[in-house]
């Protein structure tokens, strides 16, 4: 690398960090935020990037494209320099991301940094695809609006909060007092999800939301869906558009959308779930179409507010489908609500209000105006509502039109109504409109209501004509208020009335019978019809009867129906329906009189004569319907379900070819069939249950309402999360209170099962969960009705409570048992509540109300089966609990689903693997009786004999069934017996199968003797499942008598024998073929039918024997291992535990996962005194450097006294037993029971207990106090594992190989590590045969001993034959020799006496590194070698400075020195130059072995060796001086340098220094021996460099990167003297001049030239050339010469030696004949002189001066003054060439020279005057230092 590549990478380098510092440059374009990014268009995080975008600002639009992943960080954006529409910033998931980005944040504490994004004052952001989200408790703003923010874009994100209630600190957006927001807001595709608001932003008249875009979005909110207030003034020029989107709300009681103030208003094709409504205050123009709106509390559909001020003039609301009421306010004109349908029961249909007002000043200037067509109201169960009104409307004629709507309602008996309601208005038509109601009060319901206010405006021309107007409720059809109000009527015509005949009519408070007498009070009625309109529905109001056909006058703007038809010019229909009648009507007054549980009988009413009928029904509202043609009104319904709901039709047939319409639906329900239970835990009333008010009384209960009481729901006894939840509940006070709830039809069965009514009845104060009890004057009873609900008598009461009885706060279940008489009937029972007196207040609860049976099945009981897992092969216990086990049976199954055991425990098999086991539990099936059947058993019937065998029965079992008992017939004593049952394999004749399962042992007893014996029934109770079977008996020990076995069948009867339908008996074995003819034992079998519950799989685990490898850790995430075992001799025991809750802990655990525990404590005092015990399994923990056992403990004792151990089973001699190495008995690790326990870590060296055995032990033992535990966890055993080694142990024995054994045993733990022998004797004796060799491998840290022993004594020799051992620790490069002998062994104690052993050892260990030497060589030559000498220190020989001296035998400068060490050792030293630490080199970093300061290898070889290398380098070096002149450098510098491979190009650590201050810079550097360098000069680390020609020898070619290059050679070397920048010296330009005037005027120029020949061409005559370029006779040269020194020459006029000018000796170099001149570094032209004189013969000089000459010239500031004549003084003077005097001198006669010194002027040319007597010569000098 030369200076410039190294300068250009650090220029780089510079702008990629400026680029990673916004402070220095606007972003703009693209950037990422990725944190696992690189580059300098990354950030790490949303945070790096705000911060950059915040402090730098952009001047373009700017884009961050997201990366996919979670981003937990609190961001805020402060305002943003340069941003603008055009210089938007985004924040967009990048298109690459498969996964979303989260932006994130949990840590909030308060409502000061309860956000997660906060926007501060800034403007023109979008973020794109980015979901937000912020968790945090109690606070959970996702957005954080501060300063005046705008022009902010959301697109395709998601806010999700944590929102537990509807306060705005948990909205989506949250804006902060004294904040804007302002300008264009869009969000487009978000979803807002669990925040109380979503869209929540502010302003006011100065601060306008100029633009709002919501469009694609789904909220999901507590509170309002979009919020937004800027004060109570309309904000001109602004929009918002809120289309396309879904809210959603958990709370029902606020409004979807709060928008105040937007000018212009789009609300398209949304939908609104569970809210109030949607408000919009003070709009210009408002548009609403497409919405749907589901509401369930009263509010607004859709809702416009307009201002006072400056009220709307548009309002277009249509095509919508509400459940609320459409309501415009503070509106005059520009209102059309058109095509909407609105259903809903909790408010209005269309309400509108002025802003003009009702009062006098309303005088109409204002334009005022509405048209409200073709709507469809449908209305409920409403109150004090109205299906359409309008109020305050001054308005021009045909200004305002209400037609073509229709407005249904079904009102309580009790509620006030209005169908149509105009109030104090003007102009308005009500045309073509049809109102039908039904129900509302006698003086409240009104289908026509008309009023105005009195002292309002003038109120005319309200024309009412072509209307339907029918009530079929108690109220009336039409009342005008007052006869003010009939002012307000212009004309009111062509109507069709139909109502009561009591009050339809009412005017002024008087009520009017009929029409007549209405028209003639009225005064303004003509053309109007009364009769009944049949309608197609309740909701449908289109017309079927001819009543309101042709009866309404023309009325020119209404040209068209409700579905668009045309109208008849002439006579129209009344109503909103132009229509042909029908002559065949659908049927009327459809009802369900009597339902069953799957039955039901539908009657009907008609008005034509039919012929015929179909009724047709379905489940309500769903599924096909199934017909069924009828020709009576009546019809019953089979093959329902029960307790569900149905719709039912009827179409009339009047003919053949004429037939009605589908009536409306009836809908019934069908009865409950029991077993059924009401827990209340829904809404309420529950489904099909109604309520009713009126006194119960006898014989029949009259109601003042049948849709509406006091009973309620509420908390099980006023107790928010008790156990049984929400209940039925009636706040039993005050007078009048008489209050119903009935239950759905309930069929009770008419068979053999009990029934009965069960429920939970609590009684509580009103304001809290006190006892307390009924008043006086209270009852509560249980009332049933056995007709459906159609007539409730006080007589039928069930249960009944009065003050006297006890009710608790905390409830009970009541049981009462169904009469018989109730069976086949279907009955409703009624909770009815009476107080007359307002005393005690208390609530009254009623929760699980069931009607059940006894029935035992079906059965879904299910058991609970604890099961095992198999640690290693072996069989599993199961275990099985069950509730019922009163009636109930377990039983297990084979997998082919036979029995295989009963009962509440099962052994499975020897089990490999995991495997499952099924189980299910059975009860006999108490609707049918036992079946009772096979042979016949009496005293004297069948014939036979006694005989215990074990033939048996085939059976064949058709139904689940329990063999309960059988005869037998009993031979004198005792016979112990079971019955088995078996697989059937083959014929019934063959074998049998696999044994099943067999019953408890019976015994009978008896001293009858044959034939007679006695008669004995016994219980078998031995489930059986369908399939065929093998049955015989089993005759236990203690048997001494006999049972009976016929040899004939009884009489009658023959094979099979059936047992009920359950079973029959098959066949007999007897013999190899079966016999028919026979009985075996059994007879008068008695079975009971099962049902069996479902089948229940239990996983059976199989655990491998888990490992015991070391390291080991059990950290009892599933309890201990299997192979672990816990004992306690009693109470408590070592058991699982996934956290322990007691004495004020809470759930606490050692480290959060489970654990295992001794909790004497939970024993409790009553348990025995336990010593628990936990023992791991055996670990092969031998051969270990270090062994290490650790677990994590908590343990409670101290003053409780409970103590525990810690044991491990260790080897003493070789011999094991248990040894306690700690005892815990004080606190530890318990901790404080707010923060849990604190568990301490228990570490313990086991090395010096390790064995292949090894195994610990946790023993707790509570020394009789009871209150103590102790919980472990995380238990570890490891170390570090010795290196092991083989040894071979060779033995030929003698023929008494039996004789012979050895063993090698640790001479430390005596352990015995391996072993052989004795060996087989060897006869005939072959050598070969007595041969063993074993191969065995040891830790190689141990010391061992080989022992061989002869136990007889004689050794390896039997007199004859003569054996040999030989043992070896096997090396990697060959044995080593432990022990080796033959014959006799060396050690005998008995010498010639036999069988006392004999022996020999040898004590060994498994060191088997191979020796090896490693040669090391250290150049001194670049140091001065202290006169201690130069020594090594190291790892091999203890780090001694002063211990291993080296040597420099040939004296080259290179010490050695050669280690001893091993194969494969890692070695480290350092060099030292003396004896002593502080001498020895600092190893460069390059060099340093393995992490160390030092040197270092690996032996690799047996003889290794070191490169040599120079002290305190990584190489062997030799010195190179590096030169360079910088005198002809022209830039500034201070101090050179010389860059190279070496040192990495580091600037000016290779500094160079010039001496003798001559401009000649140096440096000697040590440089590695051979290898090739690059280098250049620079100065003042790299402030300047060199720039190096390619194509000069000395540098590498390279024209981008042009570096010198040089080979280091062996020894030590001085690279020449080169110029800055160049190969060589420095040089300079030289003109040489002399004048040939004379020559040339003469003729006397050679041909040949004139030339200059010189020591700087090497004196070559014709070598260099001189010419006369302008022909004034002097010729002159330039040649480049070496700067900084003189040259000779002389002028040539030829070019041949001889034709060489005479040099006069005044200026020729003294001993010569040449010329001479000395330059600097400065080029230089000389003065011409004539050839052969020491001047220029052409200048006019004196004489006496002439001779005179000046040299050196150019010189370094001094030079010499010479001439031949010294006769006279010259005063010498030095000018400037301003001519001013620096110098001046005396020349004094008699001196041929004078020295001049001009060092103390600047470099330049100077002029010398010379002046003496005879005249004066100037001459010209260069200074150049």
């Amino acid at each position: 690398m030369n200076h410039l590549t190294q300068s250009l990478r650090r220029l780089v380098a510079a702008a990629l960090v400026l680029l990673t510092m916004p402070a220095f440059a606007q972003l703009s374009g693209t950037y990422t935020i990725d944190p696992a990014g690189t580059g300098t268009s990354n950030y790490a995080s949303f945070t790096a990037a705000v911060s950059a975008l915040t402090t730098s600002g952009v001047s373009g639009p700017v884009t961050f494209n997201v990366a996919q992943g979670t981003y937990t960080e609190q961001v805020t954006i402060n305002a943003i320099t340069g941003t603008s529409a055009t210089n938007k910033v985004t924040f967009k998931s990048a298109t690459s991301n498969t996964l979303p980005v989260f932006l994130t944040f949990a840590g909030a504490t308060a409502s000061t940094n309860n956000w997660t994004l906060k926007l501060n004052g800034v403007n023109n952001l979008e973020f794109d695809g980015i979901k937000f989200s912020n968790t945090s408790t109690g606070f959970t703003v996702n957005v954080n609006l501060n300063g005046t923010t705008s022009n902010i874009s959301f697109l395709n994100s998601s806010f999700t909060g944590a929102a537990t209630s509807t306060s705005s600190a948990f909205s989506a957006f949250f804006y902060e007092t004294g904040s804007f927001q302002t300008g264009n807001w869009t969000f487009n595709n978000c979803q807002f999800i669990n925040n109380a608001r979503g869209i929540n932003i502010n302003g006011n008249l100065t601060n306008p939301l100029n633009s709002l875009v919501v469009t694609n979005c789904t909220f999901n909110t507590l509170s309002y869906g979009i919020y937004t207030y800027y004060g109570t003034a309309q904000l001109p020029s602004t929009t918002a558009n809120i289309s396309n989107n879904t809210f959603n709300s958990s709370a029902a009681s606020l409004n979807a959308i709060i928008l105040y103030g937007s000018a212009a208003v789009t609300f398209n094709n949304n939908t609104v779930n569970n809210y109030s409504g949607s408000i919009f205050y003070y709009p210009s123009t408002f548009a609403a179409s497409g919405n749907t709106a589901t509401l369930t509390t009263v509010g607004h559909g859709i809702s416009v507010s307009g201002a006072s001020a400056t009220p709307p003039t548009s309002v277009n609301i249509s095509n919508n489908t509400l459940s609320n009421a459409i309501s415009v306010s503070g509106t005059n004109s520009g209102i059309v609500i058109t095509d909407n349908t609105i259903t809903t029961s909790l408010g209005s249909g269309i309400t509108l209000s002025s802003a003009a007002g009702t009062s006098t000043a309303n005088t109409g200037s204002v334009a005022q105006g509405f048209t409200v067509s073709n709507n469809r109201i449908n209305q409920p169960n409403g109150s004090g509502l109205y299906g359409i009104y309008f109020s305050g409307f001054n308005c021009a004629a045909g200004a305002a039109n209400v037609f073509n709507n229709t407005v249904s309602a079904s009102i309580p008996s009790t509620f006030t109504y209005y169908g149509i309601y105009p109030y104090q208005s003007k102009n308005v038509n009500i045309y073509h409109n049809s109102v039908s109601m039904s129900g509302g009060s006698a003086t409240g319901g009104r289908a026509l209501y008309v009023n105005n206010l009195s002292t309002g405006f003038a109120a005319t021309g309200v024309n009412i004509q072509n209307n339907i107007f029918e009530n079929t409720g108690l109220g009336y059809v039409v009342e005008v208020a007052t006869v003010s109000a009939a002012g307000m009527i212009g004309s009111m015509s062509n109507n069709v009335y139909f109502g009561n005949t009591v009050n339809p009519f009412r005017l002024n408070s008087v009520n009017q019978a009929s029409l007549s007498l209405w028209q003639a009070a009225i005064a303004k009625e003509a053309g109007s019809v009364w009769g009944d309109v049949i309608f197609y529905g309740p909701t449908d109001l289109h017309v079927q009867n001819a009543v309101a056909n042709n009866v309404g006058t023309t009325i020119a703007s209404v040209t068209t129906d409700m579905d668009g038809q045309t109208r008849s010019t002439t006579t129209p229909d009344a109503g909103a329906d132009e229509y042909t009648p029908l002559s065949c009507v659908s049927a009327a007054a459809i009802t369900v009189p009597t339902v069953g549980g799957t039955t039901a009988t539908v009657s009907w009413t008609t008005t034509n004569t039919p012929t015929s009928y179909k009724v047709r029904h379905r489940t309500n509202g769903t599924g096909a319907w199934t017909v069924g043609a009828q020709t009576t009104a009546t019809k019953n319904l089979t093959g329902l379900q029960s307790f569900t709901t149905y719709e039912v039709q009827v179409k009339e047939f009047c003919s053949a070819t004429d037939s009605s319409i589908w009536s409306p639906s009836t809908v019934f329900t069908t009865a409950i069939i029991p077993n059924w239970t009401e827990a209340f835990g829904g809404g309420f009333p529950p489904s099909a249950w109604s309520r009713a008010t009126g006194r119960a009384l006898t014989p029949s209960t009259t109601f003042t309402s049948t849709t509406t009481s006091s009973w309620g729901s509420g908390n099980y006894g006023n107790v928010a999360g008790n156990t049984n939840g929400t209940s039925a509940r009636v706040n039993l006070w005050s007078t009048n209170h008489f209050n119903w709830l009935m239950t759905p039809a309930i069929e009770i069965p008419n068979n053999s099962l009990s029934f009965q009514i069960e429920y939970d009845l609590a009684l509580t104060t009103y304001s809290g969960a006190s006892a307390t009890a009924l008043g006086v004057d209270d009852t509560l009873a249980l009332i049933v009705s056995f007709n459906n609900g159609l007539t409730w008598d006080k007589a039928n009461t069930v249960a009944l409570y009065t003050s006297a009885s006890t009710i608790t706060p905390a409830g009970s279940k009541i049981i009462i048992p169904i009469p018989n008489t109730w069976k086949g009937q279907t009955v409703k029972l009624a909770w009815y509540s009476q107080s007359t007196v307002s005393n005690a207040d208390n609530y009254v609860f009623v929760d699980n109300f069931s009607i059940k049976d006894n029935a035992t099945c079906p059965i879904t009981d299910v058991p609970t089966v604890t099961s095992g897992t198999a640690c290693g092969p072996q069989a599993v216990v199961l275990n099985a609990t069950w509730a019922n086990t009163g009636t109930q049976q377990h039983i297990w199954l084979s997998p082919t689903g036979r029995v295989v055991g009963q009962g509440t425990t099962f052994t499975t098999p020897v089990i490999s693997a995991a495997t499952t086991q099924n189980s299910q539990l059975i009860v006999k099936d108490n609707s049918v009786t036992a079946a009772t059947g096979g042979p016949n058993l009496t005293a004297t019937n069948p014939a036979g004999g006694g005989g215990n065998f074990t033939n048996g029965t085939w059976i064949s079992v058709s139904q689940a069934m329990i063999l309960d008992s059988v005869s037998v017939k009993a031979f004198n004593g005792t016979i112990n017996f079971r019955v088995r049952v078996y697989e059937k394999a083959g014929a019934k004749t063959g074998n049998t199968g696999a044994l099943i399962m067999a019953s408890q042992p019976m015994t009978v007893t008896t001293t009858a003797v044959a034939p007679a014996g006695s008669l004995h029934r016994v219980a078998v109770n031995l489930p059986l499942l369908p399939g065929a079977y093998y049955v015989n008996l089993e005759f236990l020990p203690g048997t001494t008598g006999t049972l009976f076995r016929s040899t004939a069948l009884p009489t009658g009867q023959t094979y099979p024998f059936a047992v009920g339908s359950l079973a029959t008996i098959d066949s007999v074995q007897f013999g190899a073929t079966g016999s028919n003819a026979r009985v075996y034992y059994l007879f008068n079998w008695k079975a009971s039918k099962v049902c069996t519950g479902p089948v229940v799989t239990t996983n059976v685990n199989y655990s491998a024997v888990p490992s015991v490898a070391l390291p080991h850790t059990s950290d009892f995430a599933a309890g201990a291992p299997c192979n672990w075992v816990a004992t306690a001799t009693s109470g408590a025991t070592w058991q699982a535990k996934a956290t322990y809750s007691g004495n004020g802990y809470t759930a606490t655990s050692l480290n959060g996962t489970p654990f295992v525990m001794v909790d004497d404590d939970g024993a409790g005092s009553s348990a025995l005194t336990p010593n628990s015990v936990l023992t791991t399994p055996e670990y092969p923990g031998l051969g270990y450097d270090t062994l290490t056992m650790k677990f994590l403990s908590v343990f409670k004792g101290g003053s409780w006294g409970g103590k525990g151990y810690v044991e491990v089973w260790r080897p003493v001699n070789g011999v094991f037993g248990w040894q306690t190495i700690d005892s815990l008995s004080a606190d530890e690790g318990i901790g404080a029971a707010a923060t849990g326990w604190a568990p301490v870590t228990k570490s313990y060296n086991v090395t010096a207990y390790q064995s292949n055995q090894f195994k610990a032990r946790f023993r707790y033992d509570d020394k009789g106090l009871w209150a103590g535990w102790w919980a472990m966890d995380n238990f570890q055993l490891y170390g570090t594992q010795s290196q092991t080694g083989n040894v071979r142990v060779a033995i030929t024995t003698d023929i008494y190989g039996s004789e012979v054994s050895w063993k090698i045993v640790n001479t430390v733990n005596k352990l015995v590590y391996a072993t052989g022998g004795p060996f087989p004797d060897v006869t005939p004796y072959v050598a070969a045969t007595a041969t063993h060799i074993d191969t065995v491998a040891l830790p190689i840290n141990g010391t061992y001993e080989f022992r061989i022993t002869d136990s007889y004594g004689d050794g390896l020799t039997d007199g004859t034959n003569t054996g040999t051992y030989l043992a070896q620790v096997l090396c990697a490069y060959g044995p080593k020799l432990i022990d080796q002998g033959s014959g006799a062994l060396p050690n005998d104690p008995g010498a010639a006496t036999a069988n006392i052993a004999s022996w020999d050892s040898a004590t060994f260990d498994m060191d088997c590194r191979q020796p090896a030497t490693y040669h090391v060589s250290v150049n001194m030559n670049q140091q001065t070698v202290s006169a201690n000498g130069v020594h090594i220190a190291g790892n091999f020989q203890g780090w001694n400075p002063s211990a291993t001296p080296m040597t420099d035998a040939n004296g080259d400068g290179i010490y050695e020195y050669t280690i001893s060490t091993f194969v494969g050792e890692k070695i480290e030293y350092k060099f030292i130059n003396g004896n002593a630490w502080g001498s020895d080199e600092t190893v460069p970093l390059a060099c340093r072995y393995n992490n160390s300061w030092n040197r270092g290898d690996s032996i690799s070889s047996v003889a290794d060796s070191a490169a040599t290398v120079c002290f305190a380098l990584c190489y062997n070096c030799a010195a190179v001086t590096f030169q360079v002149d910088m005198n002809q450098v022209t830039q500034a510098f201070t101090t050179p340098e010389v860059n190279g491979l070496w040192n990495n190009w580091c600037g000016n650590c290779n500094a160079m220094t010039d001496a003798n201050g001559d401009g000649i810079w140096s440096v000697t550097l040590p440089l590695p021996v051979g290898s090739t360098q690059e280098y250049k000069f620079s100065a003042d680390s790299w402030t300047i460099q060199e720039q190096n020609d390619p194509t000069a020898p000395c540098t590498n070619g390279n024209a981008t990167y042009t570096n010198r290059v040089f080979t280091i050679p062996a020894q030590d070397t001085t690279l020449g003297v080169v110029c800055w920048g160049s190969c060589y010296g420095c040089t300079v330009d030289v003109t040489l001049k002399v004048n040939m005037a004379w020559e040339v005027a003469n003729n006397a120029v050679s041909a040949n030239g004139v030339h200059v020949a010189g020591d700087f061409q090497g004196w070559n005559p014709s070598g260099t050339p001189m010419t006369d370029a302008n022909n004034d006779g002097i010729y002159e040269v330039t040649v480049s010469v070496p700067a900084n020194s003189s040259i000779q020459y002389k002028f040539i006029n030829g070019n041949a030696w001889g034709q060489d000018e005479p040099v006069p000796g005044a200026c020729a170099v003294t001993g010569t004949t040449n010329r001479g001149a000395t330059f600097a570094y400065a080029d230089s032209s000389m003065s011409p002189v004539c050839f052969g004189k020491c001047t220029d013969c052409m200048a006019s000089i004196d004489e006496a001066l002439s001779n005179v000459s000046l040299f050196p010239n150019p010189n370094r500031g001094q030079f010499q003054l010479a001439r031949m004549d010294a006769s006279t003084d010259v005063e010498v003077s030095v000018l400037d060439l301003q001519g001013k005097v620096l110098h001046v001198a005396k020349w004094s006669a008699g001196a041929e020279s004078l020295g001049i010194d001009l060092s103390d002027v600047a470099n330049g040319v100077y002029m010398v005057r010379l002046t003496s007597e005879e005249g004066s010569r100037t001459m010209r000098v260069s200074v150049q230092k």
